[in-house]
């Protein structure tokens, strides 16, 4: 649902002022206050009573999303644009082969809403098969197509574990944490900051409506 732009501006100018207070932290302090404790930011937005008074949480978090989504999508046009003229200055030229797989890890992609797939690197990890397959035949759509899905899967487990920690907090039970052999590529406990940031469901709703394509699989959630 798209928010009104006299709330968006509000909450951007909610967003800076907050970002200003801790503009001296230290790394540490600044990725402890900001990656970590993104409900308290949302809550802290939400609840100010200045101007027009409390905002929705949920419009907060909408609008929150889209910056981060911005952000992600300028950082993409940069490396598009750097990775471009370093191409052109490989002595000697790279083959038809070599620059198919180039273009595809550093040049923006159309599947991906013009971001260039190294942007994604924190999710190699568990999408490397897919990423291997691709680089075999980087024009191949139904791959790509893959790709994504497997994302999407990921994105569905590690937000299930996350509830699922929470739900046991709330009851007062800590979750039950396993190590993974080193080649499992399941989702891991831990949390990284990208995705305390925004989960990857909600960028692949993004991705979706902002490239303009349609998922044909069928389920209920590709549906919505």
């Amino acid at each position: 649902m798209p928010v009104a732009e006299e709330a968006k501006l509000e909450i951007i100018a909610r967003f800076r002022e907050s970002l200003h207070k801790h503009l001296a932290d230290s790394t540490e302090d600044f990725n402890r206050w900001f990656f970590e404790n993104r409900d308290g930011l949302v809550h802290q937005i939400s609840m100010r009573k200045c101007g027009p008074g409390p905002i929705d949480r949920s419009v907060v978090r909408q609008v929150v999303l889209d910056l981060v989504f911005q952000a992600l999508r300028y950082t993409g046009q940069c490396v598009d644009v750097q990775m471009r003229a370093f191409v052109r200055a490989i002595e000697p030229r790279l083959g038809p082969e070599e620059r198919a797989v180039f273009e595809l890890i550093y040049f923006g992609q159309p599947w991906l809403a013009g971001i260039p797939l190294v942007v994604l690197h924190r999710y190699f990890p568990p999408l490397r098969e897919a990423v291997e397959d691709l680089w075999l035949d980087p024009k191949n759509s139904e791959k790509a197509g893959v790709l994504l899905r497997v994302l999407q899967y990921h994105a569905e487990m590690v937000s299930k574990r996350r509830e699922t920690e929470r739900v046991a907090e709330h009851l007062g039970n800590s979750p039950q944490h396993f190590e993974l052999a080193p080649n499992d590529l399941g989702p891991t406990a831990d949390t990284s900051l990208e995705e305390l940031l925004f989960d990857l469901d909600e960028l692949g709703k993004k991705l979706t409506r902002t490239a303009n394509v349609r998922c044909e699989c069928g389920t209920k959630a590709c549906r919505k």
